[in-house]
């Protein structure tokens, strides 16, 4: 099975390339897997797809929606991570 890379967002694009995702890739392990998965799945980057590094992640531009799609739903995974947020409630003030 493959690696699945935790998905950030998604959002559609205008002009040569039809969508984006945002996946977060923290360590060079990651982004080696990344983008030997990328080019085994989708060919050679800047047909199908082109990347966009980012300090912690990559952003990831596809041609077609399908390709988009296939990439969200078999090689991604929603955080684990959950925000905690301080309390609201101050005493002593």
């Amino acid at each position: 099975m493959h690696t699945k890379f935790e998905f950030v967002y998604s959002k559609p694009l205008e002009g040569r390339w039809n969508q984006l995702i945002n996946v977060a890739l923290p360590n060079r392990v990651l982004r080696n897997k990344f983008v030997k998965l990328l080019s085994s799945q989708y060919g050679v980057i800047g047909d199908r797809y082109s990347i966009r590094w980012a300090d912690a992640g990559a952003d990831v531009r596809f041609l077609s929606e399908s390709d988009a799609a296939s990439f969200i739903m078999l090689y991604t995974q929603k955080a684990d991570r959950v925000r905690k947020y301080p309390s609201h409630h101050y005493h002593g003030i």
